[in-house]
């Protein structure tokens, strides 16, 4: 009877403590996950200097995370499936010499080795390197650092990893710590139909006739073709994309990594140097009355020839913040256009093209997709084309078994399909898909340009 009596008591003690224990919901206890489990699942970390926000996140119901009801709208791109949101500390690197980084990847500890690129000198606090993992030969590491905010990308064998602030320009101005994502391209949606990149060759303007007025060339820069030419680029933007981005010329600056890396190919060899990153005209350029419609010509009409040659510019790329009206997201005259003044310029879309009639707009202003689209446009200035080209000019493309294709390719599908480089016998292509032999035939003649 006693022994009863006791099992009872017990058995009510239990239960009160069962009683005492608080229900918690899915994001409440993403919070009492350990700082390892988080770590495992997460792709990258950058150690010591990065705290987590919120792990495994379903990107389609990011507005019902807990853990961010304080936080604006922020700018993630449509075709994320997952992510995890993260914050970093002021990493700080050195501009001179080898910086060897401790990173997780997936948990796992790796040394992130990178050296500061030399495609711009601009004193801005804004820097990108290049580098790669150790003991991993064949990955590629691109991370800008600056502005309070970090870009990166992390290319291993079988996936590639980015991370990208995601606040606006005045909550990042506010924030001691911006938000960022990190999400892997094993969990980004690809498509089966393409978004075309541009309509080809963009036609000179009604009443403009292609100058037979040969340029005069610089002969420093007439050496042999198997020497780097310098390339002087201006990169502009708008309103739009100025109070979009979290830091726009961090932005910029990620961008012109991989346009860096792949220019500096052996096959094609030319080296940029960024003059400016010009937000001085964003006003204008937003108002002017062709930048939904044109922005190709409104960019024209902003930066004016004699504009780009008091800044020492060859040729210039427009940034632009606004979705134009025909489903396209870039243009440029191009090379056919030599050496007339169109020939330098080039306009690339950084947001979401939400007139593509896909399902999910596969063009979303992700980091890959403006990546492509800016060395898209820059291929056609130096003479670079689509893969329907009557020239040797030619985009590639193969299979792995899935579908791969190169930077000049007219469609894009995705970022596990569109690549960022340029077709070569040297990397992917032959003697009639090389975009490479273009570029480097050429290039002098676009280093000369100013």
């Amino acid at each position: 009877m006693n022994i009863h009596k006791t099992v009872v008591v017990l058995l009510a003690l239990l239960l009160a403590g069962m009683a005492m224990v608080p229900m918690v919901n899915a994001a409440e206890d993403l919070k009492m996950i350990s700082a390892d489990e988080q770590h495992q699942n997460i792709p990258l970390t950058i150690e010591g200097e990065t705290t987590i926000v919120a792990s495994g996140i379903d990107a389609s119901n990011i507005s019902s995370t807990k853990s961010l009801e304080q936080y604006a709208e922020l700018n993630i791109p449509k075709t994320i499936k997952n992510l995890d949101i993260i914050q970093f500390e002021n990493v700080q690197l050195k501009s001179n010499g080898t910086n060897r980084i401790p990173i997780t990847i997936y948990g796992k500890p790796n040394l992130l080795i990178l050296e500061r690129m030399n495609f711009e000198n601009i004193d801005d606090g804004i820097d990108s390197y290049s580098g790669k993992i150790e003991g991993m030969d064949k990955s590629l590491a691109l991370f800008t650092f600056g502005g309070k905010v970090v870009q990166g990308y992390l290319e291993l064998d079988n996936e590639t990893i980015t991370i990208v602030p995601v606040e606006n320009r005045i909550n990042t101005e506010k924030a001691s710590h911006p938000l960022h994502i990190v999400y892997s391209s094993k969990n980004v949606i690809n498509s089966d139909k393409a978004n075309p990149v541009d309509h080809g060759l963009t036609p000179l303007p009604l009443g403009v006739t292609l100058s037979t007025q040969p340029i005069a060339r610089n002969p420093a820069t007439m050496n042999s073709v198997l020497s780097y030419a310098t390339v002087s680029i201006l990169i502009a933007t708008d309103n739009a994309f100025y109070t979009q981005e979290a830091n726009w010329v961090s932005s910029a600056n990620q961008i012109m990594s991989m346009v860096s890396y792949q220019y500096d190919r052996a096959d094609i060899q030319v080296m940029f140097n960024v003059v400016s990153y010009d937000a001085s005209k964003r006003t204008q350029l937003s108002n002017d009355p062709l930048i939904t419609t044109e922005p190709w010509n409104a960019f024209h009409n902003q930066f004016s020839l004699g504009y780009l040659q008091s800044n020492g510019a060859d040729i210039a790329v427009y940034l632009g913040g606004y979705d134009i009206e025909d489903g396209t997201q870039g243009a440029a005259w191009g090379y056919g256009s030599y050496p007339g003044e169109y020939c330098r310029y080039a306009w690339s879309q950084m947001v979401t093209d939400t007139d593509d009639g896909l399902p999910v707009h596969i063009y979303d202003g992700s980091l890959h997709a403006r990546r492509y689209c800016v060395i898209h446009e820059l291929g056609h200035i130096f003479n670079a084309n689509h893969e329907d080209s009557s020239g040797t000019n030619r985009a590639y493309a193969w299979y792995t078994p899935s579908p791969k294709y190169t930077a000049m390719w007219s469609g894009y599908y995705g970022s596990s399909i569109n690549t960022h480089e340029y077709s070569s016998p040297s990397y992917h292509g032959d003697s009639t898909h090389n975009n490479a032999g273009a570029i480097n035939a050429v290039k002098y003649n676009i280093a000369s340009l100013t």
